[in-house]
């Protein structure tokens, strides 16, 4: 029931919002998706090759590069076969050329409500009403971060911890020795904002991202971050807090 959750409130946010910043340095796989072309519902089909190493990792994201010829129109589906039955997900795009979508496996596992995906046979990505598929790939979500990620344990200064002059923080920010900040907001374990995990200003999908890896236990949090991340103030960091954030993104029901 937690996982299944976690699983909801990721799949609203990635419905809205963009998760390029979490997947920025991840390493790419692209041989297990094969073009096919138009099918014979006059849709632009890539079949899943592999279906084993697709699901391996819910927490991969597939990056779909595509031109949609309707500004808009176009539909992105993921679909498999299950147990012998049909099951399908559409998901929404934006309009361009050679424009980019992304899905965490996750969120497709949820979204076409697969249980066990060890039953799948087959599986296949289309584009319907004009949406030509030019690339796919699967970004692993366990590559090693890149700079514009959260900063490790070892990189955030604590109270015993001095800061130098030209000592720069991630993002924005920038800390002197006289401890003056320049950026809109600060998440250290003094000062920090509700929700915003990285301390970038905003409580975006990355800080989702961020507060979703926490609960799973797959990467904690700092303890400024864990404070930040605590939405309800109950001391814990939990899908409470997660699902809080989730509607937050969606603009569903705002944090402040």
């Amino acid at each position: 029931m937690k996982n299944s959750k976690i699983v909801a409130a990721m799949t609203a946010a990635a419905m809205v919002v963009s998760m390029s910043a979490m997947v920025a340095s991840a390493a790419e796989v692209d041989d297990i998706f094969d073009e096919v072309g138009v099918n014979d519902y006059n849709a632009y089909e890539w079949d899943i090759t592999d279906l084993e190493a697709f699901f391996e990792d819910e927490d991969a994201v597939v990056v779909i590069t595509y031109t949609d010829e309707h500004d808009g129109w176009g539909d992105l589906a993921f679909g498999f076969s299950v147990d012998g039955t049909w099951k399908s997900a559409t998901f929404s795009n934006d309009a361009g050329e050679d424009a980019e979508f992304e899905v965490s496996v996750a969120d497709v596992i949820a979204a076409v409500e697969i249980e066990d995906a060890s039953t799948a046979s087959f599986g296949k990505v289309e584009g319907y009403n004009g949406c030509t598929i030019s690339k796919i790939v699967l970004k692993t979500a366990d590559a090693e971060p890149s700079d514009d990620d959260e900063p490790a344990d070892d990189d955030v200064a604590t109270d015993d911890e001095t800061t130098a002059d030209d000592d720069v923080t991630t993002g924005e920010e920038t800390t002197t020795g006289d401890d003056d900040t320049t950026g809109d907001e600060t998440t250290t374990e003094e000062e920090y904002t509700t929700g915003d995990i990285n301390g970038d200003g905003n409580v975006d999908v990355t800080d989702l991202m961020a507060i979703a890896a926490h609960v799973k236990t797959i990467r904690p949090l700092t303890k400024a971050g864990e404070k930040a991340a605590d939405v309800n103030g109950d001391g814990n960091v939990d899908v409470t807090d997660l699902m809080a954030v989730a509607a937050h993104v969606k603009a569903i029901r705002p944090l402040y």
